[in-house]
C-alpha cells in the first residue's frame, strides 16, 4: 500500500501522524519531498487500508515565535482571589 499527496512545501521539523482505518501490519512515513510523502504498510504487508493523516509544521516565517503563555483556569482564579483580599 502506499499513497501520495498533492504539492505543499517542504517543512523543516515537519510531523506527519498516520491512522490506519482498518486492520493491517501498521503504516510509516517511508519518503518526505517537497511534494508530498510516501506511505507504506509495515512488514512488508499489501493491505488496500485507508488511513488518516495529519502534518504538523511550523508556518514559514514563525518558526521562532512561541505562543504567549496564559494562566490557566484555576491560576487565573487564584489571582482575582488575591487581588480582591489587598
Amino acid at each position: 500500500m502506499l499513497g501520495f499527496f498533492a504539492p505543499r512545501p517542504q517543512q523543516v521539523g515537519e510531523s506527519n501522524t498516520l491512522t490506519p482505518l482498518g486492520d493491517c501490519n501498521g503504516l510509516y512515513v517511508a519518503d518526505k519531498t517537497a511534494t508530498g510523502f510516501e506511505v507504506r504498510e509495515s512488514g512488508g504487508g499489501a493491505s488496500s487500508v485507508g488511513f488518516d493523516y495529519r502534518i504538523v509544521a511550523k508556518r514559514t516565517g514563525y518558526e521562532d515565535v512561541r505562543m504567549e503563555k496564559v494562566d490557566s483556569l484555576q491560576d487565573a482564579l487564584e489571582r482575582e482571589a488575591r487581588e480582591e483580599g489587598r
